[in-house]
Order: C-alpha cells, then structure tokens, then sequence
C-alpha cells in the first residue's frame, strides 16, 4: 500500500501475482506428488485461459469478463483451497505455500475489480529482466 500521505488520488492498493502464488504451489509439490496441487493448477489455468481470450479489450469489458467468468471460479478456488489447507499440515511446505494464497486472498483478487490490473507480473517482469548473454 502507499503512504496515506501520499497525495493525487486514492491510496495505491498492491495486487498479488497469480503466477507467484502458482509457482509457490508448485515449489511446495511432494516429490510424489500432490491431488491437492494438480487440482490447483488446472483450477489456475481455467483462469489464464480466460484472460488469454480478453487480452487487449478495453479495461471495461475486462472488468465485465472476468465479473461473470473469473469472480465464480476465484471464490471456489479460495473456498476450495481453505477446505484443502484443512487437510495438510501447516508446517508442511504444501500448508505454508496454500496459507500464503489465502492470507493474501484480497489481493489476489484486486484484477477482477479493475480492468487495467493483470492477473500478473509476467509483463513487466520480463520488460525490466536484462537479457542473457552468450
């Protein structure tokens, strides 16, 4: 958040990185593997499809889009992960990386209220990442 000092329009509000929050999941994955991640993942990419297919709208029909298609599925994915962080240890790396989601739920949460907020960081993360040299 900014400073609530800040002047020139309403506090800023920091939204979470979706791809974050998916490659923590991923990190925290048993090596045998985990029902719990997989879900989580396909539940994830039915939401990147979605804004595959409104990438470069006006921030209007975004909004618009992701309020009848992405809202839905979001609440089921933190009402469905809540059920699932039930079920795993806490202090499991698995338990660690589903609390990391849901205390952060608002803020994963902020691009479905604005349409000029992406689901992630991926643009601007690979716009500042200098490039390898051979």
């Amino acid at each position: 958040m900014a400073t609530p000092k800040r002047v020139g329009g309403k506090p800023l509000k920091l939204a979470y990185c979706w791809s974050h929050g998916r490659r923590a999941l991923i990190k925290a994955q048993p090596k045998a593997g985990s029902p719990i991640v997989d879900e989580a993942l396909v539940r994830i990419a039915a939401l990147y499809k979605i804004e595959a297919e409104i990438r470069g709208l006006p921030p209007a029909q975004r909004k618009a889009v992701r309020q009848d298609q992405s809202r839905p599925l979001v609440d089921k994915f933190f009402a469905w992960l809540n059920t699932q962080a039930g079920r795993v240890s806490r202090k499991s790396e698995l338990g660690k990386a589903l609390a990391y989601m849901l205390r952060r739920q608002d803020r994963f949460c902020l691009f479905l209220e604005d349409g000029h907020v992406d689901m992630d960081s991926n643009l601007v993360e690979n716009a500042i990442r200098t490039p390898a040299m051979y």
